[in-house]
């Protein structure tokens, strides 16, 4: 039987085209499925990207002064250190940071390594002029393997290991008050108290790295043109450092990896406008009606916050389950030029001071006193007296050995998980 020669191309051809359409999509298949590393991820986090920033509505919860909480609602337990004294003096302390067993204080002119226990270790680095030295403090960072210095007047970040030798300098321009470190190669920025508005080249936050090469940068539109910016307020919540500051109403995270919103704060109208906001003596006359100062604190089940409004002292938590908002006002423990000296929360654990919203480093927040304020905080009856509570027997006892010439004390509260 001849072969019909046209017939068996025909089928040949055939064969060969479904071979293609069946490579092509394998293939795309592939290219779309299999070379695509960030797939699976970003179906897990499809959910993440499409849930909305937390907003904390101020005129809801100062309409709603319910469900107060206590210290022993979110800390474990109270630990009193009393840095080593004459082989260290102390005269102020202007920040406290914990690392594993050791202690760093900050006494503006030094920088100071403890023991937990309190016992002197060594001076990181030193006071001058010099190419390793720094002149004075204004903020310090502290982890596993360094130990960052910003030096006042120089625009330079000194670097130390925690034996206190110098390993490098990061150099920076502008309004840099505050930094805190990311990892070891990267730091965090922000912008300093005081500097103006309309010439600051305004920012929240920035991430460099060691060389002084800016990575990442939030810059935002100030909600208020004129007059100079505050302190930022910081806190370092699981390892991720949390940003606010008034020129705008976004919390940030920050990461190494990024910076985002967090929460937004609605004021509403509590914030104070930009007409009394630029003009210091209304500021100083009106600023009872808007919300000042806030600061905060950060568990897994809360964000806290204490603030000044109506000249009481307000205390606000968000749950973040629920997203229900709550509040309470308080009378303040003394008013300066307009200024609330804030309450914290009430001490029922062992009866001593308040918790005060700030200066928190993961799970640990600090506070510190002198011996004389503590012993006077005792005597004015302002602590809580519960006979039966063995942890207050233990700190009327610590408080009855105080010398009042000894250095200021280091109050740590460990935050519950």
């Amino acid at each position: 039987m001849p072969i019909d020669l046209h017939q068996v191309l025909m089928i040949i051809n055939s064969k060969i085209m479904k071979l293609v359409v069946i490579v092509t999509i394998g293939v795309a298949f592939f290219l779309v499925f299999g070379c695509n590393p960030n797939h699976s991820s970003q179906k897990a986090n499809s959910g993440l990207e499409q849930r909305q920033t937390p907003i904390i509505d101020f005129e809801k919860i100062l309409n709603d002064p319910t469900r107060i909480l206590r210290m022993s609602d979110l800390v474990e337990t109270i630990e009193y250190i009393r840095p080593e004294y004459p082989k260290s003096i102390i005269g102020t302390i202007f920040g406290v940071r914990c690392q594993d067993s050791l202690l760093f204080v900050n006494s503006n002119k030094l920088l100071l390594c403890y023991s937990r226990e309190g016992k002197f270790l060594r001076t990181i680095g030193s006071e001058g002029r010099g190419p390793t030295e720094y002149l004075g403090i204004l903020d310090f960072a502290v982890n596993q393997h360094t130990i960052a210095i910003n030096s006042n007047y120089i625009k330079t970040i000194r670097r130390y290991d925690l034996d206190g030798k110098h390993v490098g300098d990061i150099h920076y321009n502008g309004y840099v008050y505050n930094i805190d470190l990311l990892d070891d190669e990267l730091i965090a920025l922000n912008m300093g108290h005081g500097a103006p508005i309309k010439t600051a080249d305004p920012f929240v936050v920035s991430i460099v790295n060691y060389h002084g090469d800016t990575l990442a940068v939030k810059r935002v539109s100030p909600e208020y043109e004129n007059g100079v910016s505050s302190s930022p307020v910081r806190w370092l919540y699981k390892d991720t450092l949390c940003v606010w500051n008034d020129l705008n109403d976004t919390i940030f995270s920050v990461t190494k990896d990024r910076i985002e919103p967090r929460y937004i704060l609605d004021f509403g109208k509590y914030k104070m406008p930009k007409e009394k906001f630029r003009n210091a003596k209304m500021r100083e006359a009106e600023g009872h009606r808007y919300i000042l100062f806030p600061s905060f604190c950060e568990t897994q089940k809360y964000l806290l916050m204490t603030y000044q409004y109506n000249n009481k002292a307000w205390v606000s938590y968000f749950e973040k389950e629920t997203g229900k908002i709550f509040a309470w006002s308080h009378e303040p423990e003394s008013i300066t030029y307009g200024i609330v000296r804030k309450s914290g929360l009430l001490n029922d654990i062992d009866g001593g001071v308040p918790l005060y919203l700030n200066n928190q480093r993961n799970d640990i927040l600090y506070t510190t006193m002198t011996p004389e304020q503590l012993i006077g905080y005792a005597a004015s009856g302002s602590m809580i007296k519960n006979s039966d509570n063995q942890k207050q027997k233990q700190l009327e006892n610590l408080i009855a050995s105080l010398d009042e010439s000894e250095n200021p004390l280091i109050i740590l509260f460990k935050l519950k998980p």
